[in-house]
């Protein structure tokens, strides 16, 4: 009896675990709330107290049980390792919740803005997210399932961004994807898709390869990878006609992060160490041409220019400009960023709080924002990873995110060099992900779709690391 009620309160728990990935990336703003993130609030604290509520009576079945039920012990951590996945990332939520705590506008900082709903309080939900995870991963059918249900979310996100594109969408959008060939399917925003894109996307190349080596060792038919071949290619069209460049530079970004993984893996330590002082030389020549540029482009002359900047949006002109910082999105990254440096400077231990960007750069409005982007437009976030986390969280905020961030994917390599195994490939695949998604917020932020794969996406990098377990 005892045992008939803890596989159906696991059954249970591992549904509401995958419908947090299921249910949050999916949203029709026509249909239901606006703005987006209000819906993405509801899915997914919902989905996620839905599993809070079947672990904890889990936990009170386990107790009142004295036989239970056998569970593979190779999937539990030691509390040495508990240790080293957990605390990084409570670190960085410590160091949120005392700059919220000390921030000019507490409230918000805790509960998120109207237009973003990303306060603290959906930091907190990430978090016992990640931990929900890092607790009740426990047996490789639970790894394939949530695999399964990132592919098939995937799928449905690239194919309805194909409508879209197609003209054959059955939401009328303020702004056509059809007219503007920027898609941007269920993620509200040509950006945020292009980094979810990126950040699923190699889910899909581990797909393919694991059935084509098992097509290649139990010799069947190769009509088997055409599914994943062709969800790969789709990914790459969506991206494309994203227009999103910092996507686009993610995903080139994982192409070399592959290379010198292989180099590295393959024992071709010479060549690895070669290409990778020339990436370090080049990362620093271009650092500093950014420097450059960030203090010494100049001002505009709005009574020359013209209020119309659509000709930016189309791709030809977004490739071209991936090397220009004076076209108007450019221009308006160089003046979040450089206005950015400014605030940090005065209040650089913890920040300003959370959501509260938006407070600080009003004082740094300029005329010709209404040239570049719309009248009496401000921002409230940098677009820009790192100078958000220092506007919000200060310099212990970044110091906690880099350390929980290094920490996951020191794990993640030492696991993947270790094996390239069923979960070691599976490790490698997620870390691509990671870190082509860390690239493309450069120039854009999280919003909790995202934020949910990735904290998701670094869970299981660190439950697959640690947890004795091949596969």
């Amino acid at each position: 009896m005892v045992e008939r009620n803890f596989l159906k309160i696991r059954f249970w728990l591992d549904i509401s675990c995958l419908a947090v990935f299921l249910i949050v990336p999916f949203y029709f703003g026509q249909f239901f709330l606006k703005p987006f993130p209000i819906a993405w609030q509801i899915s997914f604290y919902g989905c996620l107290l839905f599993c809070f509520f079947f672990w904890v009576l889990e936990v009170i079945n386990s107790f009142f049980s004295r036989k239970g039920v056998k569970q593979d012990k190779k999937f539990f951590l030691s509390n040495k390792d508990l240790f080293l996945a957990v605390v990084p990332f409570f670190i960085f939520i410590v160091v949120n919740f005392l700059s919220s705590l000390f921030s000019e506008h507490s409230l918000i900082s805790f509960w998120g803005s109207y237009e973003r709903g990303f306060g603290f309080l959906t930091w907190l939900f990430l978090f016992l997210f990640y931990c929900f995870l890092i607790f009740n991963l426990k047996t490789k059918d639970q790894l394939v399932k949530i695999i399964g249900v990132i592919i098939g979310v995937n799928l449905f996100v690239c194919l309805y961004g194909l409508l879209q594109l197609t003209g054959f969408d059955f939401i009328q959008w303020s702004e056509e994807p059809v007219l503007t060939k920027r898609v941007f399917s269920t993620l509200g925003q040509p950006n945020f898709l292009g980094s979810w894109l990126v950040l699923t996307m190699p889910l899909i190349f581990w797909g393919l390869v694991f059935v084509l080596l098992k097509v290649i060792k139990e010799k069947k038919s190769f009509l088997v990878i055409l599914p994943f071949l062709f969800l790969l290619l789709l990914n790459i069209f969506i991206l494309i006609f994203t227009q999103s460049r910092g996507a686009w530079l993610g995903f080139f970004g994982q192409i070399f992060f592959v290379f010198l993984f292989l180099l590295y893996y393959f024992q071709k330590k010479r060549t690895f160490y070669i290409f990778l002082g020339l990436s370090l030389l080049t990362f620093v020549l271009l650092f500093l041409y950014f420097i450059f540029v960030l203090f010494h482009f100049q001002e505009l002359d709005i009574s020359n220019l013209s209020f119309n900047q659509s000709h930016e949006n189309t791709l030809e002109a977004r490739i071209s400009s991936l090397a220009n910082l004076g076209g108007a999105t450019g221009r308006l990254r160089l003046f979040f960023w450089r206005d950015a440096i400014d605030l940090v400077l005065q209040k650089p231990i913890l920040g300003y709080g959370l959501e509260n960007q938006r407070f600080y750069y009003l004082s740094y409005y300029r005329p010709e924002f209404a040239v570049l982007e719309a009248i009496n437009h401000y921002p409230d976030r940098a677009h820009n990873e790192i100078f958000d986390v220092l506007l919000t969280s200060g310099v212990l905020g970044l110091v906690s995110y880099l350390f929980f961030l290094i920490i996951s994917f020191y794990l993640g390599l030492k696991r993947s060099l270790k094996n390239l195994d069923f979960s070691g490939s599976i490790v490698l695949a997620l870390l691509i992900g990671v870190f082509g998604y860390l690239v493309s917020l450069l120039f854009s932020f999280h919003i909790i779709p995202t934020a949910v794969y990735f904290v998701g996406f670094l869970a299981l990098i660190n439950c697959l690391s640690l947890k004795n377990y091949a596969g």
